[in-house]
């Protein structure tokens, strides 16, 4: 059974630099390797100066194309800065696209999650495509007690158009359901208005869990509207996504499901205000962690 895996991690951003992604993917490569019995060969990592985004999308390439027998399992797990373009053809509620930011975001830009999608729709059906993204999609660079996060701000034009097609996609959402209750928007006021869309902005649980477009699974550091953090943990530099999920693996063992493997991470996410997301098709997520989906 063919198993590929892509790995990138990046700490050398020339505005933001990060200290814990290269080490969250060689101890990913450990694991891969050594638990779910990848073979080297078939295991490619840029680090830093090498993930450029032409070299990112060249070895996605490679990750997705045909490699023989249905039932392969493939792997891409992305340790860096995440941010956010404007989404430019209405597919997002939130008005905003989430993107990967390659070292050299400045000369080539950024891989937007359509442009992702596009990739990992080529998939041969029935494979397994595993994505582990321990990056943030919102917020702004700083530094915070807990450590660096791992987001590139979007210009200001561009935040400022993101934050007018979420508030307008929310507003329409609070209408819609006034509407099918009969309630004219009028009679209801601002006031109210506002205190619904605080209550729709409220409902969350311990880590997300939704189908998503592809048919793949995602585990991911945080939800689209949380950053995702970089910090010192057990003497090294790294992010606490990488680190629990790894952690997690080690504990439980091969045979562990995506579902008791997101049990055990996200409770240690929620300390540091992430909200571990989880998202695939059903039954996929409670087969053991990176098995076929036919197993």
């Amino acid at each position: 059974m063919l198993k590929r895996a892509l790995l990138v991690g990046i700490n050398q951003y020339a505005d933001s630099p990060l200290l814990g992604c290269v080490h969250d993917v060689d101890r990913m490569y450990e694991i891969l390797v050594g638990t779910f019995g990848f073979k080297p060969t078939n295991i490619r990592v840029l680090r830093d100066n090498e993930a450029t985004r032409r070299a990112i999308q060249d070895n996605l390439d490679w990750l997705v194309s045909d490699g023989g027998a249905a039932g392969a399992v493939r792997v891409f797990h992305y340790a860096g800065h995440g941010s956010q373009v404007e989404d430019l053809d209405h597919d997002e509620p939130d008005g905003a696209d989430e993107c990967l930011v390659p070292i050299d975001e400045h000369e080539a830009g950024v891989l937007t999650d359509d442009q992702l999608s596009e990739i990992y729709a080529r998939v041969p059906q029935g494979d397994n495509l595993t994505l582990l993204m321990d990056c943030c999609f919102s917020g702004t660079a700083q530094r915070a007690p807990e450590g660096r996060y791992r987001t590139i701000p979007p210009p200001e034009a561009e935040r400022q158009a993101i934050e007018r097609a979420r508030l307008a996609y929310r507003e329409e959402h609070i209408l819609s359901k006034l509407r099918e209750q009969g309630v004219s928007p009028s009679e209801i006021g601002q006031a109210a208005v506002r205190a619904e869309r605080l209550l729709f902005e409220k409902q969350v649980r311990d880590y997300g869990d939704v189908q998503n477009r592809e048919n793949n699974l995602l585990l991911a550091a945080c939800r689209s509207d949380q950053r995702a953090t970089d910090t010192m943990i057990e003497g090294a530099n790294q992010g606490v996504f990488s680190h629990y999920l790894v952690k997690a693996i080690e504990a439980l063992g091969p045979g562990a499901t995506c579902l008791q493997i997101a049990a055990k991470v996200a409770p240690e996410l929620k300390r540091f205000k992430q909200t571990l997301q989880i998202e695939g098709p059903a039954a996929s997520k409670e087969r053991p962690f990176l098995a076929p989906f036919g197993a």
